[in-house]
């Protein structure tokens, strides 16, 4: 039965035997390589996408925030010149 799936026992000289080995290596080399390259790409996908995730969920924030205490002193100076003007 090996001999019909290797073309001859394990640990002769067979062509068919290196043939085999060679194509077993090389198969799980190129497997090994993509299988890192798609992990490392994947790896930098999801950073970059987190990065500036929470880079747009900064600014979003800051101009909130900005727009925020822009509104509240222009009420703040508003009222207080309509008092300023009323009571005085």
């Amino acid at each position: 039965m090996v001999e019909i799936l290797y073309g001859c026992s394990i640990g002769t000289k067979s062509p068919y035997n290196y043939y085999y080995y060679y194509y077993y290596y090389y198969y799980y080399y190129y497997y090994y390589y993509y299988y890192y390259y798609y992990y490392y790409y994947y790896y930098y996908y999801y950073y970059y996408y987190y990065y500036y995730y929470y880079y747009y969920y900064y600014y979003y924030y800051y101009y909130y925030y900005y727009y925020y205490y822009y509104y509240y002193y222009y009420y703040y100076y508003y009222y207080y010149d309509y008092y300023y003007y009323y009571y005085y």
